[in-house]
């Protein structure tokens, strides 16, 4: 149990340092050849290294199932499905290939139509119905673990994230904060 606690915290220590913009100028001054193929070298970390994750939550977890019910099997089905569903949509108002890095990132403009008149992260909203799901879908320790570990992630990297909106867009976002909710619509 405790390994997989470990594994999951250790990815999401390992993705939000990747991506925070003080350790990619540590990066770009060491290495200036990197800058136009980083986001595409983050994402291929980020894939790894969850792959290794998870594969260390399949090894290392009981499988001592907490409950199970066909009912709840069919909800995380749903929900899982939902979050997949919402995250298409969200996808939609962003260029997939500048997301992955396949093509250079342009400066993005606000976004606060569509899934981001509901919640200022769709893409983390959509995630929580995803973690949601496949832990009712499969009721047991280890998914329990990425569940709870992932959820919190899901927040402070919000909260990380909105550090970095907040100095790129200024008082746009900061306004946009105050009319909508951050992740999940009506309540966060």
């Amino acid at each position: 149990m405790i390994v997989t606690i470990i594994a999951w915290i250790s990815f999401y220590f390992l993705h939000s340092c990747l991506i925070d913009d003080r350790f990619k100028d540590v990066i770009f001054r060491r290495f200036p050849g990197i800058r136009s193929s980083y986001r595409l070298i983050y994402n291929t970390i980020s894939l790894l290294t969850f792959g290794l994750a998870w594969l260390v939550q399949r090894v290392y977890s009981e499988h001592l199932s907490l409950f199970e019910h066909n009912i709840l099997q069919f909800a995380g089905v749903f929900l899982f499905m939902a979050g997949i569903i919402v995250i298409y949509l969200a996808f939609r108002k962003y260029d997939t290939r500048e997301f992955i890095g396949l093509r250079a990132s342009n400066d993005q403009e606000l976004i606060t139509t569509g899934l981001n008149s509901w919640v200022r992260h769709p893409i983390y909203f959509a995630t929580l119905l995803v973690i949601l799901g496949y832990f009712l879908y499969r009721p047991d320790q280890g998914s329990l673990i990425f569940c709870t570990v992932s959820t919190i992630y899901l927040f402070v990297g919000a909260r990380l994230e909105e550090r970095k909106l907040i100095k790129h867009f200024g008082y746009a976002y900061i306004n946009y904060r105050k009319r909508v909710r951050m992740i999940i619509p009506f309540i966060i």
